[in-house]
């Protein structure tokens, strides 16, 4: 399956987000996320 073909849910509230990402916008400043990256902790949220 490629990339573009898996279907990626914000960790908060399941709002659709790109490959790479888990969490959406507005969830980012809702929680004040100031960064993410899935390839440190595995679950995409640092900050």
């Amino acid at each position: 399956m490629k990339a573009s073909q898996i279907e990626m849910v914000c960790s908060f509230c399941s709002t659709k987000v790109e490959y790479g990402k888990s969490v959406c916008d507005d969830c980012k400043k809702k929680y004040k996320i100031g960064q993410y990256d899935m390839a440190n902790d595995g679950c995409g949220c640092d900050g």
